[in-house]
């Protein structure tokens, strides 16, 4: 072999060790950091939920736990922008509902806007189909990071997102074209050519003013590449910015003709009255009542809305939170048949004197999408089993259970004893894999896997415990803090039909404990 050949060669391997190594250190790092991150995240979540603390700790709570949600986000930048340097990224290929994709976008912007009393506003195209084929996590990530971005450079306004097909007439794939539109900061136009490069922000004191790690818009456009789209932004100092993504996704349900269905064409009849004073979020609305073709009318404020009504027969009536004020909305009392919907912020509570006063038929959270719209309507006519989050309390109600948790770190372990305290879990512990299999038995109903332990790991553990249970005489739940889909696939491989991602959210944990030992 030519000498300078054997170089190369050499050279290759060099670099491919190089990366090899450099991807078991992050995953070492993932998990590392995460451990800590997990106890923070889910003691607070835990206190909240209690509901035994005063106001002032409660907000002392609230913003422990926020930061710790914003430092996990930079934690995931690096991660993600470490992998996708290396290539060791790869986008999934599935069947989505986009309504799901922008559920979470909705409560996680959500939480962020309700402090500073933003807007959020979700703008969808009645042409933009409900189920695509594609990675709706990396979707969602390229969408969250824009609004982050959004909500983080607005002081006051709105951020609406919004989305059109640019192709309607195609019937097997929709080119999506999402507008990041917000009344913030605004951009200089020397700045913008080096937005999207690594750790480049505007300017040095945006990282002072507003922080951040600079990598969230360079992963997105990273992400959108592999994706095969484009981005690029659009904006005017003081006037605020708008971020453009446009991305094909092939449809999964081509022959489905009408996405959004309504229980009966009654409904379709029914005529609603709107009473809100914010024009982007009435627009929008009606707009989306316009698909199901119901009349529709906008009035600003309770007292045009009482004039309007004597002229007309309405059946609903949709109420911005902020005008729900009893003595301005008494007129309603002469209409019993009218039925209420209050449109509500994140945190808004309806005080008690208005409930005593109204038959409130239901609440919709902005932002809401299509599908919340049509389910709202469903339950108005036709009732139906209204989706409640699971909670401690549905544990609580399961019959005696034991449960084996394998987990190396004593801080983790007091957080697994607290999730279940209080209900008719008998919790075994195991510090590790080998502590496990000593004492696995088909006594158990359940076995919480951490992966990284001494000794024996999570993987190995599992395999050894399939030789001798099968899946549905002892379900493995991993707990684990790696969460790309290699990751995810290989605690499958291993046995384990479960997995929950650390830092643990305890909603999800308990929906999973309840839907698997129930």
């Amino acid at each position: 072999m030519h000498q300078k050949t054997k170089y190369y060669i050499n050279k290759i391997k060099e670099l491919e060790n190089q990366l090899e190594e450099k991807d078991i250190f992050l995953a070492s790092m993932s998990h590392e950091i995460r451990t800590p991150m997990n106890a923070i995240l889910a003691i607070s979540d835990m206190l909240l939920e209690e509901k035994t603390l005063n106001e002032k700790q409660n907000e002392d709570i609230k913003t422990i736990s926020n930061s710790s949600k914003i430092l996990l986000g930079i934690i995931n930048d690096i991660l993600d922008y470490s992998k996708i340097g290396a290539g060791k990224l790869k986008l999934e290929k599935i069947s989505f509902d986009i309504n799901m994709v922008l559920d979470y976008v909705g409560d996680m912007i959500s939480m962020m806007a309700q402090e500073k009393k933003l807007d959020i506003v979700f703008d969808i195209g009645t042409n933009v189909k409900a189920k695509y084929i594609g990675d709706p996590l990396r979707l969602s990530q390229i969408l969250l990071n824009l609004m982050s971005n959004a909500v983080k450079f607005t002081k006051k306004g709105s951020v609406t997102l919004k989305i059109r097909n640019l192709n309607p007439e195609n019937t097997d794939s929709s080119n999506l074209l999402f507008e990041v539109m917000d009344t913030g900061i605004g951009i200089a136009p020397k700045n913008i050519s080096n937005l999207f490069n690594e750790y480049i922000q505007a300017e040095d004191s945006i990282t002072r003013n507003y922080g951040g790690s600079g990598l969230g818009l360079n992963i997105s456009k990273k992400l959108t590449k592999l994706m095969n789209g484009e981005i690029w932004v659009e904006s005017e100092l003081d006037k605020g910015s708008t971020f453009f993504v446009n991305i094909s996704f092939e449809i999964s349900s081509p022959n489905e003709h009408r996405v959004y269905r309504l229980d009966s064409t009654e409904i379709m009849k029914k005529k609603v009255l709107i009473i809100d004073s914010k024009e982007k979020w009435t627009n929008v609305l009606k707009n989306m009542l316009s698909y199901f073709h119901i009349d529709t009318t906008i009035t600003s404020t309770p007292q045009e809305a009482s004039k309007t009504i004597t002229t007309d027969k309405f059946d609903i009536v949709f109420i911005a939170d902020y005008t729900c004020n009893c003595k301005d909305l008494e007129f309603l009392h002469n209409y019993k048949d009218i039925k209420i919907i209050i449109i509500k912020n994140w945190q808004f509570t309806l005080k008690k004197e208005f409930q005593e006063k109204f038959d409130v038929i239901t609440y919709i959270k902005r932002p809401f999408n299509q599908q919340v719209l049509c389910n709202t309507l469903n339950t108005l006519y036709y009732k139906q089993e209204k989706k409640q989050e699971v909670s401690k309390k549905d544990l609580k109600t399961i019959p005696h259970k034991k449960i084996l948790i394998v987990e190396d770190d004593l801080i983790n372990q007091k957080i697994m004893l607290n999730l279940f305290k209080d209900t008719n879990c008998e919790i075994t512990l195991a510090n590790n894999g080998q502590e496990a299999i000593n004492i696995i038995s088909k006594e158990f109903d359940l076995v919480l896997m951490d992966i990284k332990m001494p000794i024996l790991n999570g993987y190995d553990a599992s395999k050894i415990i399939r030789e001798r249970f099968s899946q549905d005489q002892l379900p493995i739940v991993a707990l684990t803090g790696n969460t790309s889909q290699e990751d995810i696939a290989k605690t499958k491989e291993y046995g384990m039909q479960y997995y929950l991602a650390k830092p643990l959210d305890i909603k999800t944990f308990y929906k999973l404990m309840v839907e698997i030992l129930v």
